[in-house]
């Protein structure tokens, strides 16, 4: 079922539903033309042929009447006056026979409809021949005619007719229980149809929610622990639906900030290297230029002593032309001035070294 999409899976239980609704309806509608057949028969088959049976007796008991007044009377012309209205009551219990013998539907009633009407031809012969024997005028062939055959036939005729009204009557009956029968029926068919449909459709929504809410909390609790940063669950993924897509891409975004804040990390270790070496080299290179300017301060220094040796050997060259101008003019005091000279160049020369000494220095220092 994990394998089936969530619309697949309300898609599945809708149609269960749909399918136990529908066999309501169908099993409805199929009780109810039964019922309705039932009520059809026993309103327009059954109880009209009760009637029309009832009426058929109340005829053939107006004719034994009338036959019998035919036999009781002195005078042979009452025959032509109640034979018209005999024969129309035969005529009217034919049809009437007719109708209940064309809607007559239960075979176990007819057994009796058809005893019926083999007694009747022998009731109608029985009838004919007091007739005849009326209109003859032959006192002994009536009597005979009357109550040899006339009188019993007619009972025997009248009896079977109260036993197949009387059939009839049950089979009435029996079509009622018969549909409140298949009301019965039908009532527990739709009760267990219907608790069928309501114990499925809470199954199938119990079943479908809970395979659609448990992975998705699963997938809430992951996102939280992400969110607190922890990447180190394992999401797995069940079934092909969606929310299983949806766990799977959980766990790939999982996976995937794992190995960023991995990435983050190293790439955080080689700042913090790159920095240690940056510092490590700002404080190298600190020294250097605290040495260099020490060197710098020691080149100023040589230098002002240099440009004070240049200043005093200015002098001194100044002055020994002085004196040497002022020998050719004293020359007396030549070998006084001379002495001065030397002495001076001594000094110059000593100062000349002394410029050798520092301007080593300096090439030294650069």
């Amino acid at each position: 079922m994990k394998n089936l999409k969530i619309g697949a899976r309300l898609g599945l239980a809708f149609t269960v539903v749909l399918a136990l609704l529908l066999a309501m309806a169908a099993t409805s509608l199929t009780r109810m033309q039964t019922a309705g057949d039932l009520t059809y028969r026993l309103v327009n088959t059954s109880t009209k042929n009760q009637f029309t049976t009832s009426e058929w007796r109340k005829l053939v008991e107006v004719n034994d009447a009338m036959i019998g007044t035919i036999y009781h009377a002195g005078d042979a012309g009452v025959v032509a006056q109640l034979e018209p209205r005999l024969r129309a009551n035969v005529r009217q219990a034919d049809a009437l026979q007719a109708d209940v013998d064309a809607n007559l539907l239960n075979a176990k009633v007819r057994v009796f409809l058809d005893r019926a009407k083999e007694l009747r031809g022998a009731y109608d012969g029985a009838r004919d021949a007091v007739l005849e024997a009326k209109l003859a005028g032959d006192p002994a062939r009536l009597e005979q005619a009357y109550h040899v055959q006339f009188v019993p036939r007619a009972h025997a005729f009248e009896a079977a007719l109260t036993e197949f009204a009387k059939r009839q009557g049950t089979a009435t009956a029996g079509v009622g229980t018969t549909i409140l029968k298949s009301y019965a029926e039908t009532r527990i068919i739709l009760l267990v149809l219907a608790v069928a449909a309501v114990a499925l459709g809470a199954g199938f929504a119990w079943f479908i929610t809970r395979s659609i809410t448990a992975p998705l909390r699963h997938a809430v609790e992951v996102a939280e622990r992400v969110a607190d940063g922890d990447l180190g669950s394992r999401v797995e993924a069940r079934g092909r639906d969606e929310v299983a897509q949806l766990m799977e891409a959980l766990g790939r975004m999982n996976a995937n900030l794992a190995t960023i804040v991995g990435q983050v990390r190293d790439g955080s270790a080689a700042i913090a290297q790159a920095s240690g070496e940056i510092a490590s080299g700002n404080q190298d290179l600190s020294s250097r230029t605290e040495q260099q300017a020490g060197s710098l301060e020691e080149t100023a220094a040589s230098m002002e002593e240099l440009t004070s040796t240049v200043r005093q050997n200015t002098e001194h060259a100044r002055r020994a032309n002085g004196l040497a101008a002022s020998a050719a003019g004293v020359a007396g005091e030549g070998g006084k001035m001379v002495d001065e000279v030397v002495g001076t160049m001594g000094r110059i020369d000593a100062s000349s070294q002394r410029i050798v000494d520092i301007i080593g220095v300096i090439d030294g220092i650069a």
